[in-house]
This record gives structure tokens, C-alpha cells and sequence, in this order.
């Protein structure tokens, strides 16, 4: 049995410390519907995605044997013009409904931080995802001292019949991975928090290569959500019509929406239409139609996008949440948390599944 602790107790809830998921904490993600005020789904396979996080940090809200709540921190190391920081990602953040509405997540949130911060160095961050305009949740992680950093843009790349480019490539060596590394620095040298923690995912980048250079890139992570409700009336329209016109529901069928989701990307200027190509090749050869990948506004590619166009028809409903990072900063000095918070903030497509 792999080791836990309990790191809180006053005698009516307890906080619990590990690094692994049980199977009933497995199984409550997988019947979690994620979201409040704007989307609202189900991730599926959740077993074989939970499996593939490395260094987990769990802390449980408990109830004698009961569950209350739960929130899981990814570590990794992030740079941000070159300098490190050991930063702690909020992948999960989740409550029993049977308990919600009693203020507890809040009250123990608090005491939650306290113990992750109580050994943290210097410079250590916390990041968290918050839908927009979900009040309850943007409360509670304002409540143990997150700060509003940068709104994130949910963006969408459909095609109802994508097409293969014989340019594309799918990495294979060593000499690949590393020349893709090297642009992938440059190309997110104006980043804050940057890093390649799920870059060559199964070996799942894929890229155009012209005249030596690489002029398009991007990693995928194949993924399948249950909607059970999408925000506006054009959600209402994606949510109620699509699913019953025939091709239309390939691009989107909520009970069982498969798609790729994104990140990594390289693209060069003037070279949007190879990106395009791109993603619409990885499409085919994985049998999909829809991918899904989350920029920050602020980043030069979800401006570049945006004013080409052509995304297609998931992209132009305009159904997609955005969402709101929060980060709490750990004895930093002011410059540098006005710095980070200046820059477009690196999205892991893996993060968002």
C-alpha cells in the first residue's frame, strides 16, 4: 500500500496527503461533471489519464471515510526568461456535491495551502484554472491568495472532412526531437512559465518541415469528454441541433465527443496555412474531426489565428468557455511577479483533459 498521511485533523474533518489515486477517487473523477457556469462535461478514460500523471500531490477533505473534496497539484519546473521556478499546477480541484453549499472546501482550502506552502522554497508557484465567470470557484482560490494573472482563450480547429499532407512528419529520433526542442525555446522565449513536460507524449508530435527549416509543429493528446452543456444560445444550437444532422455530428456529438487536444506549436510567419494543414493531417490519420487547444490571449499565435480565421464550424458557434489563470506567488520579489504577469503564460493542451 503506498503511503498517506494525515496532515490536518480537528476532530470532525481530516486532510489526507498522497501520491496516488485510488480507485474510488478514480472512479469519482470519472462521474465528476467539470464546470458551472459556462461548459459543463464529463472526461472519460479517466483511469488510463490519471496513470499517466507524473509526481502527483494529493490532498484529500475528508469526513471519517467519506470524501468531501479533493485537490491535485502537478509539479514541474517552469521558465520564464530564463530564470526557474519549481511550480505546482492545480490539475483537479473538486467537491462531493453531497457537501457543497457548507462553505467546507473553503475553510480547508485554507488549511490545504498552508501545508504545501509550509515547506516550500523561495520562488515556488501555484497555478490554478478557474472557469470564467464561475464565481464560487474564482472565490475559493482567491480565498487562499491566487491572483488573477491571464484569461485563457478555449479555441477549437474543426474540419468535416480533414485532409493528409504527405509533408507532415512524425518525430522518430533523437536529432528530431532535439532540433524541435530548440525552436520550440526560441519560439516561447517571451513566455512565462514555459516548459516541455508533455512534449513527445508517445511520440506524438508531429511537424512540417521546408528548406531545413521547421515551419510547423504541434503535439497532440487524443481525448473524449460527455458535454452536458455548453454556454449562450449557440450552445444551446451545437448542444441540440448538431447531433442530429448527419457529418455534422462527427465534428460534434456530445454524448461521445472524441478530438485531439493541442499544445507545442510551431509556426513561422506567413505560414498559418501550413499550421492549418497541419492539424487537419493529424485529424485524418487519427480518424477525427474537432481538435481543441487553449492559448493565452495575450500569446502571438491566438491573435495570428483569430484574424486568419478558418477554424471552422465549432470555432464559429463561439460555444467554447475561456478561463481565467490564477497564480499564488511564494516570496518573489514584485518585479518579477509584475513580469510573469506581463507576459502570455505556456497552455499544456494535457492540463485541460
Amino acid at each position: 500500500m503506498e503511503e498517506e498521511k494525515v496532515i490536518f485533523n480537528d476532530g470532525e474533518y481530516h486532510i489526507v496527503k498522497k501520491h496516488f489515486f485510488s480507485d474510488e477517487l478514480i472512479t469519482f473523477f470519472d462521474n465528476t461533471s467539470w464546470g458551472e457556469t459556462g461548459a459543463l462535461y464529463e472526461h472519460k478514460d479517466t483511469r488510463s489519464r490519471l496513470e499517466e500523471i507524473e509526481r502527483p500531490t494529493l490532498l484529500e477533505v475528508r469526513d471519517k471515510n467519506d470524501l468531501v473534496g479533493c485537490c491535485v497539484f502537478v509539479g514541474r519546473t517552469t521558465y520564464t526568461k530564463g530564470r526557474s521556478n519549481l511550480t505546482n499546477f492545480v490539475r483537479y480541484l473538486v467537491a462531493n456535491p453531497k457537501y457543497r453549499g457548507q462553505g467546507l472546501m473553503t475553510k480547508y482550502a485554507i488549511h490545504t495551502m498552508d501545508s504545501v506552502r509550509k515547506d516550500a522554497q523561495p520562488g515556488t508557484l501555484y497555478v490554478g484554472t478557474v472557469e470564467k465567470f464561475n464565481k464560487k470557484s474564482y472565490n475559493l482560490v482567491s480565498a487562499v491568495n491566487y491572483e488573477e494573472t491571464a484569461t485563457i482563450r478555449t479555441m477549437s480547429f474543426s474540419r468535416l472532412v480533414p485532409k493528409k499532407d504527405d509533408r507532415v512528419k512524425r518525430i522518430s529520433t533523437h536529432e528530431e526531437k532535439d532540433k524541435i526542442q530548440d525552436v520550440l525555446k526560441l519560439q516561447h522565449s517571451d513566455f512565462a512559465l514555459f516548459h516541455m513536460e508533455n512534449i513527445f507524449y508517445k511520440n506524438d508530435y508531429y511537424y512540417i518541415e521546408k528548406n531545413g527549416e521547421i515551419i510547423a509543429g504541434v503535439q497532440i493528446f487524443p481525448a473524449r469528454w460527455v458535454i452536458k452543456k455548453l454556454p449562450g444560445i449557440s450552445g444551446k444550437i451545437a448542444m441540440s441541433v448538431l447531433p442530429h444532422i448527419p457529418i455534422l455530428n462527427k465534428v460534434f456529438n456530445p454524448k461521445n465527443f472524441q478530438f485531439l487536444a493541442l499544445e507545442g506549436f510551431i509556426y513561422q510567419k506567413n505560414c498559418l496555412e501550413d499550421l492549418h494543414k497541419l492539424i487537419s493531417h493529424v485529424l485524418n490519420i487519427h480518424q477525427l474531426k474537432t481538435a481543441l487547444f487553449w492559448l493565452d490571449e495575450k500569446a502571438p499565435l491566438c491573435e495570428a489565428l483569430l484574424k486568419y480565421g478558418k477554424l471552422g464550424m465549432l470555432q464559429q458557434l463561439g460555444a467554447a468557455s475561456d478561463a481565467t489563470i490564477m497564480i499564488s506567488f511564494t516570496d518573489m520579489a514584485e518585479d518579477a511577479i509584475s513580469d510573469i504577469k506581463s507576459r502570455p503564460l505556456y497552455q499544456s493542451g494535457f492540463d485541460f483533459i
